[in-house]
């Protein structure tokens, strides 16, 4: 339900139906951050990143490129490098999907030498991380 409101660009319905679910999951979590993002509010997406740690949940490799991409939006570098931290304390830094949206978002931040050391230390690179980087020399 929180999606198609999203999708009919219906956000505060949608936040509103978010805090009043008894029981939120990572999922749930998740779909507000990337919503948000993809609505224009990446500021918010990267605030309610942080009220989803707060409250202690789980992050997956969805969660972690929704918000990358927000800060790299916002050019929010320093939100970025955070991010980047708790990437590496959750052992997320060798997931192909979290490094190339590390490699967007120092990009997009203009941090082009720390978007080649996330580049040069992955173990697996694909089409997105090669663009990432491509474009980040652009």
């Amino acid at each position: 339900m929180i999606i198609g409101l999203m999708w009919r660009g219906m956000v505060e319905e949608s936040k509103r139906l978010f805090h009043g679910l008894k029981e939120r999951d990572s999922i749930s979590w998740t779909t507000m951050i990337s919503r948000l993002m993809q609505n224009g509010m990446e500021r918010e997406a990267v605030d309610m990143f942080r009220e989803m740690i707060l409250a202690g949940f789980t992050m997956d490799p969805f969660t972690f490129g929704s918000v990358l991409t927000a800060c790299g939006s916002l050019l929010a570098l320093g939100k970025g490098k955070q991010i980047h931290a708790y990437v590496i304390k959750t052992n997320h830094k060798d997931n192909v999907f979290v490094g190339s949206a590390l490699v967007d978002m120092y990009s997009k931040c203009k941090s082009i030498k720390s978007g080649e050391t996330v580049f040069e230390r992955m173990t697996q690179k694909n089409v997105v991380s090669w663009t990432a980087m491509l474009v980040g020399y652009g």
